[in-house]
């Protein structure tokens, strides 16, 4: 069974989104595009969010801010496996959209 945020993936979606400044590529004077930032890490047995890594390099503050907001989320139920608690691995994508001014 998979590690889930607590409440699902829509709750964990509302929590990017509230916590998420989607203006930092905006402020750091990112050019106009589209950004989908990945970032990868560990949940570990307990729920804990741990070794944080962007896969993606695009600057512009992006991959600080998503990974400083994933790291504020609160415990998950971590991903069984044959009845026992286990580590697991997640990569989530958070896109960002930068306007031309």
């Amino acid at each position: 069974k998979p590690a889930e945020f607590p409440g699902g993936q829509t709750a964990w979606q509302e929590f990017l989104k509230k916590n998420l400044n989607s203006d930092v590529g905006i402020l750091m004077g990112a050019p106009a595009g589209t950004y989908m930032v990945i970032v990868r890490f560990v949940i570990g047995k307990n729920g804990a969010l741990r070794n944080f890594a962007a896969e993606t390099k695009f600057g512009y503050g992006m991959e600080i801010e998503a990974i400083r907001v994933i790291k504020e989320s609160p415990k998950w139920i971590p991903a069984f496996q044959n009845g026992h608690p286990v580590n697991s691995y997640l990569r989530q994508p958070i896109t960002y959209v930068v306007r031309s001014k």
